[in-house]
């Protein structure tokens, strides 16, 4: 039997992270003897005051490890794919990154935050890096529920120690150096936790009643790497290469280093003011590399690359549905059975109106992108996540189904939508719920640009389906990359291209 030796910190992470590879080498190899060494005297676990990127040390949670792979002293190591530098020492290399787990950060508030938010009050966040205290008050301030049109001053706080010390202090239960309303960190890492058979008791007992928010991708991106793993080892040792290399997510591997190459490109190091999220495109198989933030010129580097085989496209006579919107429908809002259900999909902005439909009692909402959870935040509805304009799908794939969320099964959901769309969801959800009607307007306008075009952009199925038969048969079909592509996909169109926006388009 051969064994391997593990090096890892000791933090509840760390170890919960380095039992999960085992576990997954083990799988691989039954006959593999795998011996965790746990490391304390990690330069960034002893000093839990100083923010990190002013400790001046490179390699602050990874340094004394490599040490230990470099010397011998064992064989492999794992570390938070994001933890680690740009440039590894010695002949050290990451050979395998295993499936990586949901890129996002999370905001985990006090079950007092609405009381706060009601008297307007401000609110401190706690957080560890200056690029959450960049992205976060912006997004905040638009996506905490409004009450009484407070113009919230949110005020993002340092704060170190590892994920349940936070929570702590988040509850009181730990000392402070403030009074903290919420505590921004990686959702993958309190996942990892509350996975873990032996963090899971205290993971349960500190989330209960916490209110969470799950921040989208587009808004605010994740450190290079985040919810990813790093499984190091020399690479001159090629029987622990081949090893590795069966735990190894190429995918994920992929999208790290596309991460990574932004934060070489503009430095490296923890105390960047930007994040970048490599995020699979709905249906589709191609990336989008999400840039957001300052670099530490103070310059905004914000971009959306979008990775795909496409030599171009040469946009001409476009007829853009998100222009023409307002002249095709109107909408009607319907009475409908009541909104009861403990988790609420919101499908599109539209599906809310205040007057008719009361969600505030629901226990969890969802909506489909940053627009419509604006809008309901700006109705005083605290949304917890989106699907980020990816579709529904692509959510119930990639979130809703974590077990640390807690939420429904599908077919406990209330999905709200027109009554067109409803029948198009069965199967797909729980209680669909038509809360308005779009009634076609005049759109003689509309049919006279369309008949032009060479390139059309579907800012909804049902556009297509009132305007199709005035199509030009030589156009271009164009849709973004949620449900609207399937939809259109169905349909048979071989001239369809799926893109995130107009504007990605243009810039091919």
């Amino acid at each position: 039997m051969k064994q391997i030796k593990i090096g890892t910190r000791t933090s509840a992470m760390a170890m919960a992270q380095t039992r999960e590879v085992a576990r997954l080498l083990k799988k691989k190899n039954p006959d593999l003897d795998v011996k965790i060494v746990g490391v304390k005297n990690v330069i960034g676990d002893v000093d839990k005051k100083t923010p990190l990127h002013a400790l001046g040390t490179i390699g602050v949670f990874t340094k004394e490890i490599d040490e230990m792979v470099l010397s011998g002293a064992v064989d492999i190591a794992v570390h938070s794919l994001k933890d680690i530098g740009t440039q590894r020492p010695g002949s050290l290399r990451t050979i395998a990154v295993p499936q990586r787990l949901q890129p996002h950060d999370c905001l985990l508030f006090s079950p007092t935050i609405i009381d706060k938010l009601k008297k307007g009050a401000p609110i401190k966040i706690g957080a560890s890096s200056p690029r959450r205290v960049e992205l976060l008050p912006p997004f905040l301030k638009k996506a905490l529920p409004q009450f009484g049109g407070h113009d919230y001053d949110i005020e993002v706080v340092p704060i170190r120690g590892n994920v349940p010390t936070r929570i702590q202090k988040l509850r009181g239960l730990k000392a402070s150096d403030y009074d903290l309303d919420g505590i921004c960190v990686a959702f993958g890492g309190v996942k990892r936790l509350f996975d873990d058979a032996e963090s899971k008791p205290l993971m349960e007992e500190l989330l209960e009643g916490l209110k969470w928010m799950i921040l989208p991708l587009s808004q605010c991106p994740g450190a290079p790497g985040q919810g990813a793993l790093a499984v190091e080892a020399l690479e001159e040792r090629t029987d622990l290469v081949d090893l590795l290399l069966g735990i190894n997510n190429r995918r994920a591997q992929k999208d790290v280093v596309l991460e990574r190459s932004i934060l070489i490109e503009h430095g490296g190091g923890c105390h960047q003011s930007f994040g970048v999220t490599a995020v699979k495109m709905g249906i589709t198989d191609d990336r989008l590399l999400i840039v957001k933030g300052k670099d530490k010129a103070g310059k905004d580097i914000s971009e959306t690359r979008w990775l795909n085989q496409l030599d171009g496209l040469d946009i001409q006579n476009l007829w853009n549905g998100h222009d023409w919107r307002g002249d095709l429908f109107n909408t009607d809002y319907l009475e409908h059975p009541p909104i009861d259900a403990d988790a609420v999909f919101v499908s599109n902005a539209n599906a809310l109106d205040q007057k008719d439909t009361d969600i505030a009692r629901s226990k969890r909402v969802w909506t489909a992108g940053v627009k419509s959870w604006y809008k309901l935040a700006a109705d005083g509805i605290w949304v917890e996540g989106c699907a980020d304009g990816l579709g529904y799908d692509h959510l119930i794939r990639e979130m809703l189904g974590e077990d640390v969320l807690g939420l429904p099964a599908c077919e406990g959901w209330d999905i709200l939508t027109h009554a067109d769309a409803a029948e198009r969801w069965e199967g797909d959800a729980g209680h669909v719920i038509s809360t308005y009607r779009l009634e076609p307007k005049n759109a003689d306008k509309a049919i006279a640009a369309l008949q032009k075009s060479d390139h059309v952009f579907w800012s909804s199925y049902s556009q297509y389906q009132a305007l199709k038969d005035h199509v030009p048969s030589h156009a271009t079909h164009i849709c973004g990359p949620g449900k609207t592509a399937e939809l259109l996909r169905s349909e048979g169109l071989e001239n369809l291209v799926i893109a995130p926006d107009i504007d990605s388009l243009k810039r091919l």
